[in-house]
């Protein structure tokens, strides 16, 4: 088999690219992964893969760099680009270095990338693996993530043994966690072997992020369910362990959103003091489901309906951005009347954000990955405030690719990316593979602001967001928001918005992030 290697420092990216397809019934098998390209030279010498799927854009050493050192020193290697941008200008650098082809990473699909490997001219032989996974990547994977039915009957039926994986588990913490699917019910429309791989790749994503936890075992139950175990660490509590397990958990349900498009609805249980105890423990947790189902009626009365998420859809492709705030607050308004069950938040918020990640992806927009799970389950002001937020971002992208070339674009949505850091124009130069003065001289003709003062005021822009919306007080934001120190913030802050920091906080109210936009004096 061709032994392929992946090299992308989003290791969900990674993870996705691993279960899209069984990569062995095209003759290709992966044998491991890199973030950087520093780790991919070492694991380039150490594995001989044939095909590489690289990312462009990395820490320490990037995907530009790399593919030149991959031309001069493995020239027999066939390198895939991905990319998160679609101006050809962007990859154009990278094909004239050796690269045989690229992929979108927001177009990415199955039946593209077998069309690929189909097409690159390997004599495969399927019928024999010689391919070996290196041991980081096989570490732990079949031992953490369990389906056999002697785990599943000890916890459905009690069996009084303990499987063997879940032995040396200490003080044990359950969660259950079940699948809500929104974009495509594939247990209904899939093959087989489509829905073998949609959970595949679902436990991929959990365990690469459960693996970072200490002892955690992932447990599929069938039907869409998932059991989390969290073995305690020594010589913490259980408050400890309970907010310990809440933030993996969140994270979890951020990534499967992102990158499945399913809502993932799971209960927290309590510590066990014994692995004994799981079966009990799973009992319990799965009362707390029925508690929901009770509610059911309640529950859905707080669900998006179909015409409310045609009213939105409409407003964000007419660029209605006081429509959004009208149709949000027609949403959310039933829920300040009464005492909101929790569950009826999550599952109205799970709807809205599965629809505003589906248009973000459906109009190329990059979602951020700032994690806001807590917000959408505790406060209904601050989740309509969000997702006013989310909305009218949107809005502005869709507005600005309208109006802008592809490489304006393409310099808008990398500024968006990578605000936080240092971002000058021979940055943008080399990710556009243009002359920094020509862009410079573009930049200012199509937009009408000059490349420095688009920075700042995205920069402003973003940091008022947060003020506004999250409470952050000015000395705690500034760095959040690419501003290397506070004096620096306060004067362009100031020369801006017209306001200081602190008269902003007093006298701004949340209509400003709809009014401001960054390419607009």
């Amino acid at each position: 088999m061709i032994k392929v290697l992946l090299v992308d420092d989003e290791f969900l990216v990674c993870s996705f690219l691993k279960n899209i397809i069984i990569w062995e019934d095209y003759g290709y098998s992966i044998v491991g992964q890199a973030s950087n390209g520093a780790q991919a030279l070492e694991k380039i010498s150490q594995l001989n893969p044939e095909l590489i799927f690289l990312d462009v854009s990395m820490p320490e050493l990037d995907g530009i760099e790399l593919i030149h050192i991959i031309h001069n020193r493995y020239p027999a290697i066939k390198v895939i680009m991905l990319s998160s941008y679609s101006d050809y200008n962007y990859v154009r650098e990278t094909m004239k270095m050796g690269a045989v082809d690229y992929l979108l990473k927001h177009q990415l699909n199955s039946n593209d990338l077998i069309q690929l490997l189909t097409g690159l001219g390997f004599e495969t032989n399927e019928n024999v693996n010689t391919a070996v996974m290196d041991s980081q990547e096989l570490s732990g994977y079949n031992f953490n993530v369990l389906r056999d039915s002697r785990t599943r009957s000890f916890f459905e039926k009690g069996r009084p043994e303990v499987p063997e994986p879940l032995k040396y588990l200490r003080n044990p913490m359950m969660t259950v966690a079940k699948i809500k699917i929104y974009i495509a019910d594939i247990t209904n429309n899939g093959s087989l072997e489509q829905q073998e791989r949609f959970i595949q790749g679902v436990l991929s994503t959990c365990i690469q992020i459960c693996n970072q936890e200490y002892q955690t075992k992932v447990i599929y139950q069938g039907e869409l369910k998932l059991i989390f175990l969290f073995s305690a660490l020594a010589g913490e509590n259980v408050q400890e362990q309970e907010l310990r397990v809440q933030r993996c958990m969140n994270i979890v349900h951020d990534a499967i959103l992102k990158y499945h498009n399913i809502y993932l609805h799971w209960k927290q249980g309590r510590r066990c003091q014994a692995p004994e105890q799981l079966p009990q423990e799973y009992s319990y947790v799965l009362e707390l489901f029925e508690k929901d189902i009770n509610t059911e009626k309640f529950v859905q009365s707080f669900q998006l309906s179909i015409e409310q998420e045609r009213q939105i859809i409409l407003s964000v492709l007419s660029k209605n951005k006081p429509g959004i705030h009208e149709v949000l607050t027609e949403i959310f308004m039933p829920m300040t009347m009464t005492k909101v069950h929790s569950t009826g938040l999550a599952l109205l918020a799970g709807d809205i954000l599965t629809l505003a990640v589906k248009l973000y992806k459906e109009n190329h927009v990059h979602f951020c990955e700032r994690s806001n799970y807590e917000i959408l389950n505790s406060d209904i002001e601050k989740t309509l405030l969000y997702f006013d937020e989310l909305f009218i971002t949107l809005i502005n992208h869709i507005d600005n690719s309208a109006n802008y070339s592809k490489t304006i674009t393409t310099i808008i949505d990398y500024v968006d990316k990578h605000y936080k850091g240092d971002i000058s124009l021979n940055d943008i130069g080399r990710h556009c593979s243009m002359n920094p003065s020509y862009l410079s001289t573009i930049f200012k003709k199509e937009t009408g602001v000059s490349f420095v003062q688009y920075i700042n005021r995205i920069r402003v822009y973003n940091a008022g967001k947060r003020m506004l919306m999250e409470g952050i007080t000015p000395t705690q934001v500034f760095e959040h928001a690419g501003f290397n120190n506070y004096n620096n913030f306060f004067t362009i802050f100031k020369s801006i918005t017209g306001m200081t920091p602190t008269q902003f906080i007093k006298q701004a109210t949340v209509d400003w992030i709809a009014e401001f936009n960054p390419l607009k004096k």
